[in-house]
């Protein structure tokens, strides 16, 4: 009788065993999926980082280019307005030349018109 409740018992202790090794292998293994897991989710990580510090250079240099485009447009803005008061001013130049010829015109015929009588 002994030795059968032995036997039973050594037999309950290798189905233990058995199923503690099964477990043990089944949660190394999840635990090896996890790291994995981790290693290719660090991964992704460091290259979304790259690619987020590349975007972020590249951010910044537009932003540049647009601060160097809106100084060249401000100087550009005032060249023009510049420009413009000049050819307003050579318009009145021109304007008063061609009153100054007419009025010079207008004393010669006079004056031929005068020498002629």
């Amino acid at each position: 009788q002994q030795v059968d409740d032995l036997e039973g018992s050594l037999e309950q202790e290798k189905k233990l065993r058995m199923d503690h090794e099964r477990s043990k292998r089944k949660l190394e293994g999840d635990l090896k999926l996890a790291q994995d897991t981790i290693m290719d989710l660090e991964n992704d990580k460091q290259q979304m980082d790259e690619r987020l510090k590349k975007k972020d250079f590249e951010i910044s240099q537009l932003l540049s280019k647009i601060e160097d485009e809106q100084t060249l447009d401000s100087q550009l803005q005032k060249k023009i307005k510049e420009l413009q008061a000049r050819v307003e001013e050579l318009e009145e130049e021109i304007e008063a030349e061609r009153a100054t010829r007419a009025k010079a015109e207008k004393q010669r015929s006079e004056y031929a018109r005068d020498r002629k009588s």
